[in-house]
């Protein structure tokens, strides 16, 4: 019955999560103290252009398929808890490739799409059509990576913006093969890990299925901290 806002949000955080990493470890030391956002994610937080966002925000996606205005909405809602700037555009622009999975089959032309939810005159753009053209441009992701990597070597390996290359690289090359794009993931390196959610959510969306090689070891028991979802079916959640 509440209106969905950040500090909505943020309270649910405060209720649910004991503990984080970066960016999210000094959100909730933040909203402890009582600074809500936006504040929350740049006040003393060093990890505020990190990946944080990007890698979560996919859920956002799932709450509006199709509707990528409504996922940018609800990503940002999200994401300037923890993030500031680049982190929150990276969080915005995986919800809206999320939502648009559900619209798209072809992950070359869903990147195209995406390109006009990344807010305009942002250094996040500026590196995206660099990606994007550097994609374009090249003969394969190993090409394109060798690339990127010289134009990206001043971020940390954790900063959204050299994984949200990696991320345009592994759609662009991989032929809708989650298999595919997992390995040029690999290949790249970074936050490997986060990146293969992202990427896996969106072609598991796309292709309406997740490969068994990938989903039968995993089964449908997930197991977290959270209280009252200790233990539960990936399927019901």
């Amino acid at each position: 019955g509440q209106k969905l806002s950040s500090d909505t949000i943020a309270d649910e955080w405060l209720r649910l999560i004991y503990f984080g990493w970066s960016a999210e470890y000094y959100a909730l030391e933040n909203l402890r103290r009582g600074i809500f956002p936006p504040a929350s994610g740049s006040f003393r937080n060093a990890y505020s252009e990190w990946i944080g966002a990007q890698m979560r925000t996919m859920v956002c996606g799932l709450l509006a398929p199709g509707d990528p205005v409504k996922a940018a909405h609800l990503a940002w809602l999200d994401s300037r808890i923890s993030h500031t700037g680049n982190g929150i555009y990276a969080g915005i622009h995986s919800a809206a490739m999320t939502s648009l999975a559900f619209l798209m089959d072809d992950p070359r032309e869903l990147l195209r799409e995406s390109r006009n939810f990344i807010p305009a005159d942002t250094l996040f753009l500026h590196y995206f059509d660099l990606a994007l053209h550097t994609a374009e441009e090249s003969v394969n992701h190993l090409d394109a990576w060798r690339k990127m990597d010289t134009a990206l070597k001043q971020y940390h390996w954790i900063h959204a913006v050299p994984n949200m290359a990696a991320v345009v690289l592994s759609l662009w090359f991989c032929e809708a093969d989650m298999t595919k794009a997992f390995r040029i993931l690999g290949e790249c390196g970074l936050d490997v890990d986060c990146n293969a959610g992202e990427v896996g959510t969106i072609l598991g969306v796309m292709n309406n299925e997740v490969p068994a090689v990938w989903a039968d070891p995993i089964g449908d028991t997930l197991k977290t901290y959270v209280p009252g979802y200790e233990e539960m079916s990936i399927r019901r959640l």
